[in-house]
Formats: structure tokens, C-alpha cells, sequence
């Protein structure tokens, strides 16, 4: 979390234990900081799902390429060490169709 995000993370925080009612010109500002943190974090996500399932698919031809050469103990140590990272972005996003 950015600076910005803790700080209005804290504030929130701060006026719910002292259970301190808000001013109406107060509301609004807050209001409008928090949607624009909610939208960078969503962005932030989003970019961060493409980034995995970029490299999901690049283990992933990696991992065939390998099983298409002379198995020696290299190449299916190599191959297993890509299996294993598919196996890692799997786990994060058991719901998504990819190519293996």
C-alpha cells in the first residue's frame, strides 16, 4: 500500500474507534479518496493477474518445448522447475483457463 492508502486506511480507522461522526463537508473528500484508492487498487490488480497468466503462459511453452528435447536429467529438471512455477499461478487462480 502506497503512503496515501495507509494514511486514509488510518484516518478511517481512527474516527470509527472514537466513534467520531464525520461533518458533511468532511464526507465528500473522504468519499471521493477512497473511490480513487479502490480504483488504483483495482487497476493495480488487473495489471498485476495479467503479469501471472503472462508468465503462467510462458512456463508453460517453456515446460513443452523442454518435454520435446532428449530427456536427460537437465532438461527434465528444467522442465519440472517450470511445471513448479505453473503449479504456484495455478494455486492463485484455480478458476482460469489457461493453455496447460
Amino acid at each position: 500500500m502506497t503512503d496515501s492508502m495507509t494514511d486514509l486506511t488510518e484516518r478511517l480507522r481512527a474516527w470509527a474507534v472514537r466513534g467520531k461522526l464525520l461533518q458533511p463537508y468532511e464526507v465528500k473528500p473522504l468519499l471521493r479518496e477512497a473511490a480513487t484508492t479502490l480504483e488504483t487498487l483495482t487497476q493495480e490488480n488487473a495489471r498485476l493477474r495479467e503479469a501471472l497468466i503472462a508468465q503462467h503462459d510462458w512456463h508453460y511453452e517453456k515446460a513443452k518445448a523442454l518435454s520435446k528435447q532428449p530427456q536427460t536429467a537437465d532438461v527434465q529438471w528444467r522442465r519440472d522447475e517450470h511445471r513448479e512455477q505453473i503449479d504456484v499461478i495455478n494455486v492463485l487462480f484455480p478458476a482460469e483457463k489457461h493453455d496447460g
